[in-house]
């Protein structure tokens, strides 16, 4: 990727970390990617071994603030965590891209980057609710 331009091949030098351990590790590992911005899921399906299961999960419409999107992309994230097998070792990313959309509309410090903020740490932090206490991962 150069400049938020997705460019294929650069994942045929540069392995992403679905690469190397779907090439390593092959069926005894599922990889799986939940993003809401298009850049996340193409990467994760470049390259010589892409991510087993890829989501792109596209902005709902008439969600300015992607608080909306974030959290189905929370939703689709706790599915996957409790659909995972146990017998195999497995990697969940999740993207967020309401966050980077907030501090560019309306700035790092505007209230509605600190909602997306809080909206993203809910959104993981109630994927770990044994380990965290159901606090989040800021402790909110």
């Amino acid at each position: 990727m150069t400049n938020n331009v997705f460019t294929p091949w650069t994942y045929d030098t540069w392995s992403t970390v679905y690469n190397q351990l779907e090439g390593t590790w092959g069926d005894q590992v599922n990889t799986t990617v939940i993003a809401n911005w298009p850049v996340i899921t193409d990467i994760a399906g470049a390259g010589s071994h892409p991510a087993d299961h890829i989501e792109f999960v596209p902005q709902i419409p008439g969600d300015t603030n992607w608080i909306a999107t974030q959290n189905l992309v929370g939703q689709k994230s706790q599915a996957a965590i409790l659909a995972a097998d146990p017998n195999k070792g497995n990697l969940i990313f999740s993207y967020f891209i309401g966050v980077d959309e907030n501090a560019h509309m309306y700035g790092g410090d505007s209230p509605q980057y600190q909602e997306a903020i809080r909206n993203m740490d809910y959104n993981l932090g109630r994927q770990l609710p044994t380990s965290m206490g159901g606090s989040g991962l800021l402790g909110r």
